[in-house]
């Protein structure tokens, strides 16, 4: 179980990295980003939960967490309703 946490934070940070380095490259400005933008971060962020719940990781032999929620909380404080 430890493993697979420590697997969640490592894609939780490289994908935070990577995304903050597509971020400076195409959205430029202190305007708010176009809907085309926010619409391809959703989907850019839908795969990041989708990877997460990849790696899920067992509870109990009836219950399995993820970090997925994160996937959504980040979008959401950084972008907005539209994208998460």
């Amino acid at each position: 179980m430890t493993n697979i946490l420590f697997t969640n934070f490592c894609i939780l940070v490289t994908f935070l990295y990577a995304s903050g380095l597509l971020s400076k490259r195409y959205v430029t400005g202190v305007t708010s980003p176009s809907t085309t933008v926010k619409i391809n971060a959703g989907l850019l962020f839908g795969i990041y939960g989708i990877i997460l719940m990849y790696y899920s990781f067992p509870i109990d032999p009836r219950f399995f967490a993820d970090l997925r929620h994160l996937a959504i909380v980040v979008i959401a404080t950084y972008l907005g309703w539209l994208p998460s």
